[in-house]
């Protein structure tokens, strides 16, 4: 006999819905995705410990042994979606394919989109870009993977990709010289299928959610591009702010905007909006400082691709960002709910079904909850013009 709404299982929608995020996740799925060491639920605004990729570093022999272990990082599960809908009596009817067809499946795609959302948004932690100008070709794909690799980052284990908008994506779709054939059955897809697949050991992949960045007044082109350290003591190494001065006028730095400080190649990304008042003020950057910076050492902001509104392409390393998903809490009162988990995976899904009694109706919802964080932002570049 074929399930009703009647004989809801939250427990068997939820898994459904599970199945059906990991397919819809984009930029979610190749991020780092370390898994929690705590076994528990979690209410919005705590912190899951997760494990962080490992990193070692090679010394002159005999040298002292590193540890293998992992170590753990801290994100704080800030982000809570849901996607709720009122049934009514003939929807209440449906088979439970039909259910996930017409309802399921929407609903679980919204949770992705706003996961990959909140990933994309990711970008003003990312110091480097790469202006590729009027370039319509794979020279873009090129110049963006050689800032990679001039910072350094881990090359050809499959874990490089590439986050496209509909502009670049259409470029290449175009472009001869992207869709050379580089393994079987590649022009195919792009043709046949939109799939660009992996070019130059890059996966490319086009995603709706890029965002839209708009530069402070002090990066762009007309913009008052030097200003310099102003505190006694100088900036410590660790530090995320530094006060400023030397700017003319009343700046504005957006965040997302980069510099770098006199004395060391290191870029910085500016982490939170400010208006300078008569050229000075404090600037919040990421990633901390590498090393001390003398007082008076010259800060030059990044000279933006685009004065403009414009869409942030992202050339990333796996471990450039990470992603954990919780397992929310069960036990409501009167609501009739389960959650799912993927173990390999960390996803989690929950899914409820309650009543309004005061408008007769019945409810569905499916939740998440989760959290993001920048773990390297020298392992990413954006793509800008």
């Amino acid at each position: 006999m074929a399930n009703t709404l009647g004989n809801y299982s939250p427990l068997f929608y939820a898994q459904e819905a599970l199945v059906l995020l990991r397919k819809n996740l984009g930029l979610a799925a190749r991020v780092y995705r370390g898994y929690d060491r705590e076994r528990r639920t979690f209410e919005r605004g705590e912190v899951m410990t997760i494990r962080k990729p490992s990193t070692f570093q090679a010394y002159d022999a005999p040298s002292t042994e590193q540890d293998i272990t992992p170590g753990n990082i801290e994100i704080r599960l800030d982000q809570w979606k849901e996607v709720k809908m009122a049934l009514s009596d003939k929807e209440r009817a449906f088979t439970g394919q039909q259910i996930i067809d017409e309802h399921i499946a929407p609903m679980a795609y919204a949770l992705a989109e706003g996961v990959d959302s909140s990933l994309a948004q990711l970008y003003r932690d990312i110091p480097y870009v790469y202006d590729y100008g009027s370039a319509t070709d794979h020279t873009i794909i090129t110049g963006a993977r050689k800032v990679l690799v001039d910072n350094y980052v881990p090359l050809n284990d499959g874990r490089l990709h590439a986050m496209l908008d509909s502009t670049l994506e259409t470029y290449f779709l175009n472009a001869s010289t992207v869709l050379v054939g580089t393994a079987p059955n590649a022009t195919e897809n792009a043709l046949l299928r939109g799939s660009l697949g992996r070019r130059y050991d890059v996966e490319l992949f086009v995603n709706q959610n890029t965002q839209t960045y708009t530069p402070g007044t002090a990066s762009q082109a007309a913009g008052d591009k030097a200003g310099a350290i102003n505190m006694a003591a100088g900036l410590a190494q660790g530090a995320t702010s530094v006060t400023v001065d030397a700017f003319t006028g009343s700046e504005t730095l957006k965040a997302g905007d980069h510099f770098v400080i006199a004395g060391h190649t290191q870029r910085y990304a500016v982490s939170a909006d400010l208006t300078l008042s008569s050229g000075a003020g404090t600037v919040s950057f990421w990633p901390p400082a590498v090393q001390t910076y003398a007082d008076n050492a010259v800060i030059t902001v990044g000279t933006a691709a685009n004065d403009a509104a414009h869409s942030v392409n992202v050339m990333f390393h796996e471990n450039a960002f990470a992603l954990v998903i919780a397992q929310l809490p069960t036990d409501m009162p009167g609501i009739d709910s389960s959650v799912a988990t993927d173990p390999v995976t960390g996803l989690s899904v929950r899914a409820r079904r309650f009543a309004d009694g005061h408008n007769s109706k019945m409810l569905m919802a499916l939740d998440i909850l989760y959290g993001v964080k920048t773990l390297d932002p020298n392992l990413a570049v954006r793509m800008e013009t």
